[in-house]
C-alpha cells in the first residue's frame, strides 16, 4: 500500500468510517493501489517476469513494482516461482484461481466503462 496513515488522523478515521459503513471499501482498498491490476493484468498475458514487466511499464520504479507484486502474492492473486535449472535463477510470476476471478470483474468494469451511456 502506500504510505502509513498515523491512526489518528482524519484520514484514518475517514478510512474505517468507509469501512463500517460501506460493503465495497474493502475490495475497492484492494484493487485501487496504482499499477496494481495493471501489473496482474500482464502477468495473465504471460508478461511474467520483473524484467519484462519493467519493459512493459518503464517508468514505474524498482521499488513500487516490487511492492505491488508482493502485494499481489501476499493476497493470492498471484504466485512467485523460481524456474528451476535456470542460471542465474530466474523468479516468475502466474495468476491464480482467484487473481483470474478478479481479472474478470476488471475486464467487466473496463467494458462498462466503454459503453455509450447517452
Amino acid at each position: 500500500m502506500a504510505t502509513k496513515i498515523k491512526d489518528s488522523s482524519m484520514n484514518a478515521h475517514n478510512l474505517r468510517v468507509l469501512a463500517d459503513h460501506c460493503q465495497v471499501s474493502e475490495v475497492l482498498e484492494l484493487i485501487s493501489p496504482r499499477w496494481k491490476m495493471q501489473v496482474l493484468f500482464c502477468i495473465s498475458q504471460e508478461v511474467y517476469q520483473f524484467s519484462q514487466l519493467k519493459k512493459v511499464f518503464p517508468t514505474i520504479s524498482d521499488q513500487v513494482l516490487a511492492r505491488r507484486l508482493g502485494e499481489i502474492v501476499a493476497e493470492g492473486l498471484a504466485v512467485k516461482f523460481q524456474v528451476p535449472d535456470t542460471m542465474p535463477c530466474q523468479v516468475k510470476y502466474a495468476v491464480t484461481k482467484k487473481g483470474a476471478a478478479l481479472l474478470e470483474i476488471v475486464q467487466s468494469l473496463h467494458q462498462w466503462g466503454q459503453m455509450d451511456w447517452e
